[in-house]
This record gives structure tokens, C-alpha cells and sequence, in this order.
């Protein structure tokens, strides 16, 4: 039996109670922008995961004069994934490896002496400079584990942010994983 439950313009929650044992909530965002920081700003996209008024995970794009990143972290004794990014499909809960942060995706471009140095780097570089989607794991400090479905660009562009998070869910029974993206619990 499906249960929808709707919430405020910017986040929907869907929970599902599936079969007898698996309860996950799905929550959406519609492509909130990661913000983008220069020198010191420590502006934050800032999610409370499980609606406990407590900051679980926190987004920031961070541009310095030479070189700009994507990171996640952790709050309030969450741990983000590191290493490459989730697929689809993919189990994320026992086994977990975590970190209470993660430089996802970046470039970098400078000159030393005669020699120019320019590339890009972070968990999920691929070697190239293309948006990159995935699924970032993480677990929340009351130990439920969950996704953030994002899209992240680490050179940025004229027409887009440089990363959004496009959705994100976790599963409501302690120490029970989740499927990234899975949007009813089977």
C-alpha cells in the first residue's frame, strides 16, 4: 500500500510501506541550484533530510581565482559517500563507506613559471569536462541511509549552475539500504 504524502512547493515527500518491512521516503527538490561561492562566502544549499530541524547534508560550489569544486557534506554526524558516483539501481545501506566530506567534481587552471596547468579532478571526474549525473550516497547520523540524485558541471557555464541537486530520498528503517533513485521502495 502506497502512501503520498505532499509538502511545501520545493520538496514533495513520498512515502511507501512496502510489503511489510522496507519504508522509504522520497523527497524532491526540482533542480535546486548548489550555490556558488567565491573567497570566503559560505553560502550553502542545506537539506534536513528527515525533518528533525537539524541540518543532515550541505551543498557548495566554491570558485577561487585558479580553481572551483563541487562538495558535499555531512552535518550532524551524517556521512557523504566518496569515490565515484552511485548508478541507478545501485544498493547503498550495510558496508557504506563514508567521510563527513567529499570534493565531488572541480577544475583548476593556472600558470607556473612558463608552464600552464589546466585539467579537472574530484571523486566523480571522468577525465573529461561534461556535466557529470549521479547518485551520492550517504547515511544520516541517526544511521539511516539514503541518495542525493545530482547534476554537476565542474567547469560551470554560461547557461547553468555549476551543480543541482535533482532529487533525493532515504529509507525511513534504521539499517535497512536503499536503492539509488528508487522512487517506491521496491
Amino acid at each position: 500500500m502506497n502512501k503520498l504524502l505532499a509538502t511545501a512547493a520545493t520538496a514533495l515527500a513520498l512515502t511507501v510501506a512496502a510489503g511489510s518491512a522496507q519504508a522509504i521516503t522520497i523527497l524532491y527538490t526540482e533542480g535546486s541550484d548548489i550555490p556558488a561561492n567565491s573567497g570566503f562566502s559560505t553560502s550553502f544549499l542545506t537539506l534536513d533530510v528527515n525533518q528533525d530541524g537539524r541540518a543532515d547534508l550541505s551543498f557548495r560550489e566554491v570558485v577561487g581565482s585558479t580553481y572551483s569544486y563541487t562538495g558535499a557534506y555531512g552535518r550532524n554526524g551524517a556521512r557523504v559517500s566518496y569515490g565515484s558516483a552511485y548508478g541507478a539501481g545501485d544498493s547503498i545501506g550495510p558496508g557504506f563507506r563514508g567521510s563527513r566530506a567529499s570534493a565531488l567534481t572541480g577544475s583548476y587552471d593556472f600558470t607556473s613559471g612558463s608552464r600552464q596547468y589546466s585539467g579537472t579532478f574530484g571523486a566523480w571526474d571522468d577525465g573529461t569536462t561534461g556535466v557529470r549525473t549521479g547518485y551520492l550516497g550517504f547515511q544520516l547520523g541517526t544511521g539511516e541511509y539514503g541518495w542525493a540524485h545530482l547534476s554537476l558541471n565542474p567547469l560551470g557555464s554560461a547557461e547553468g549552475p555549476f551543480g543541482q541537486l535533482l532529487s533525493f530520498g532515504y529509507e525511513t528503517d534504521l539499517g535497512v539500504s536503499v536503492i539509488a533513485g528508487d522512487l517506491d521502495g521496491t
